[in-house]
């Protein structure tokens, strides 16, 4: 399991950043999905009450490879969609994705967040 840090040289809204890392992904041919992680917690009394605080948030990069080694799966993580950000991680899960790949993925991650600049 690789797990890479991703630096930017100025802090990025999260809406701008979370934007071109999805556009990005779909450039690549990848399925992209944003999971905003909660802690939930219930309290009991006279009636249940269900109280959720906002955790984390992961997007998912996954191909649909012709073949078992060009298999795909990226995390992005360490975003807060509450907070402006200059860093990321990227954790390949169980793949092993060849470097170049990452790097084009985050050219065009590059690209896109010139683009609102």
């Amino acid at each position: 399991m690789d797990d890479f840090k991703v630096k930017l040289r100025t802090e990025v809204e999260y809406g701008v950043l979370e934007d071109a890392l999805l556009k990005a992904g779909s450039d690549m041919g990848w399925n992209t999905k944003v999971d905003h992680k909660y802690d939930i917690e219930y309290r009991l009394g006279t009636e249940v009450e269900e109280k959720k605080t906002y955790v984390d948030t992961t997007i998912s990069l996954t191909s649909n490879p012709k073949k078992r080694n060009e298999d795909v799966m990226l995390f992005i993580m360490g975003l807060d969609r509450n907070e402006p950000t200059n860093h990321f991680r990227i954790n390949a899960g169980c793949s092993r994705p060849d470097p170049g790949k990452i790097k084009n993925y985050l050219e065009k991650v590059v690209g896109y967040l010139n683009t609102r600049n």
